[in-house]
């Protein structure tokens, strides 16, 4: 990530996961994860911590430490992140 890109966002799957996901990572090792696990289009997000030992792998096991994300970085990151899970979601 830049010092212009407030963060970066990435769409697939994981083990963890039944359903695409989108992961969001933020400067200063803090991330969030959008998932739609109730159902198509019923979007949860969750607050995670980074692995210390690499920029960008999410940490499943514990929720992060409090950390100030600015509000328009975490709007403009979920609509981007929900606008690529509907155009890549699976049709029924």
């Amino acid at each position: 990530m830049s010092q212009h890109e407030p963060y970066k966002i990435s769409v697939g799957s994981s083990s963890h996961y039944e359903d695409l996901i989108a992961e969001i990572t933020f400067p200063k090792k803090a991330g969030l994860i959008i998932s739609q696990e109730k159902g198509q289009g019923d979007f949860e997000i969750s607050l995670h911590s980074l692995s210390a030992n690499a920029a960008d792998d999410f940490d499943y096991s514990r929720n992060v430490e409090a950390h100030k994300i600015a509000v328009d970085d975490i709007l403009g990151s979920i609509h981007a992140a929900i606008a690529e899970l509907r155009r890549l979601a699976r049709k029924e």
